[in-house]
C-alpha cells in the first residue's frame, strides 16, 4: 500500500484517508490512531485558540478516524481492532501541559466507552500510554545535555523508543489479544512512578 497524505485533524481528511486506504487494500481490519498536537504553556498564559487546537488535534481527530473505521468494520461484519496512542500524562499531571493532559485523559475515557459499545461487534478497543519516548520531536525540544543528565534518572535507565510502542501495538492488534478490550496499557518503563522512589 502506498502512503496517503491527509489532514487527519479534520473530518474530511479522515474520510479521504479511509477512502484511499480501502481503494488500495480493501476493508480495514485495524486502526492504530495517533494524532496529536501539543502546546507547552503555563496555564495562566495559555491562549484559548491553542487549547482548542490541542483538543481538536488529539481528541477530535481520534474520534473522527475511529468512528469512520468502526462504521466500516460493522458494515463489513469485520471483527477488527482499534488501538489509540495516549500518554501517561492522561493520568500524571505535568506543568505547562494542561491542554495535552486533558486531551489524553479524554481520549482514554473515549476509548473505554467505545470498547463497551463495540464489544457486541467483536471489535477490540485498547489504549497504549507511552511515557517519555526518544523521538525527533523530543530531540528538537531539549538539548543533548538535558538528555545526558535526565536519562540516567529514568527508572528503566533509558528513554522509551518507537519500537517499544510498536511492539505493544503489534500485540494488541494480533489474535493473541482477542480477549483484551477496554484496557489502558502503560508502556513507559515505570516513568509514571519515578517520583515515588526513595532518594539516595
Amino acid at each position: 500500500m502506498n502512503g496517503v497524505e491527509a489532514d487527519v485533524f479534520t473530518r474530511a481528511g479522515c474520510e479521504h484517508l479511509l477512502c484511499e486506504a480501502v481503494k488500495q487494500s480493501g476493508p480495514v481490519y485495524g486502526l492504530v490512531s495517533c494524532p496529536a498536537f501539543q502546546k507547552v504553556s503555563p496555564f495562566l498564559d495559555l491562549l484559548p485558540d491553542d487549547f482548542e487546537k490541542v483538543i481538536q488535534g488529539t481528541l477530535f481527530s481520534s474520534f473522527h478516524m475511529s468512528q469512520l473505521v468502526a462504521r466500516q468494520m460493522v458494515d463489513e461484519g469485520v471483527a477488527g481492532k482499534l488501538v489509540f496512542i495516549s500518554s501517561v500524562l492522561a493520568q500524571r499531571p505535568m506543568a505547562q501541559k494542561s491542554a495535552y493532559c486533558a486531551a489524553k485523559a479524554g481520549l482514554n475515557q473515549l476509548a473505554r466507552t467505545i470498547a463497551v459499545e463495540l464489544a457486541s461487534h467483536r471489535i477490540n478497543v485498547n489504549v497504549i500510554e507511552p511515557g517519555w519516548i526518544d523521538t525527533p520531536g523530543e530531540r528538537e525540544a531539549f538539548t543533548p545535555k538535558f538528555f545526558e543528565d535526565e536519562t540516567p534518572k529514568m527508572p528503566w535507565g533509558r528513554l522509551g523508543t518507537a519500537q517499544d510502542i510498536g511492539r505493544a501495538a503489534t500485540f494488541l492488534m494480533s489474535p493473541d489479544a482477542d480477549y483484551i478490550t477496554g484496557t489502558v496499557l502503560p508502556v513507559d518503563g515505570a516513568f509514571r512512578f519515578r517520583d515515588g522512589r526513595m532518594l539516595d
